[in-house]
């Protein structure tokens, strides 16, 4: 029996906008001056300088050994 080699490869997602609007889709022009509205639950960090991308993990590929055998195949579909 020999051992499958397994690889991963993980992708990430960057948002470039908030999910939640800043003002109504039905305004009837500019929306007044308010404070914005938070998407997360968490304070923001004080200490941080850097700017940091926001990303998400989305999905995870794993790749593995694909069959070969036509003879499997054949009996298979029962011929």
């Amino acid at each position: 029996m020999v051992a499958a080699e397994t690889v991963a490869r993980t992708g990430t997602v960057l948002i470039k906008r908030p999910t939640i609007d800043s003002a109504p889709a039905t305004s009837g022009g500019r929306p007044e001056t308010a404070d914005p509205k938070t998407t997360s639950c968490w304070p923001v960090n004080p200490i941080s300088t850097r700017a940091k991308a926001p990303c998400s993990t989305v999905l995870t590929v794993v790749c593995c050994e694909r069959a070969s055998s036509v003879t499997a195949r054949v009996v298979a579909a029962g011929i």
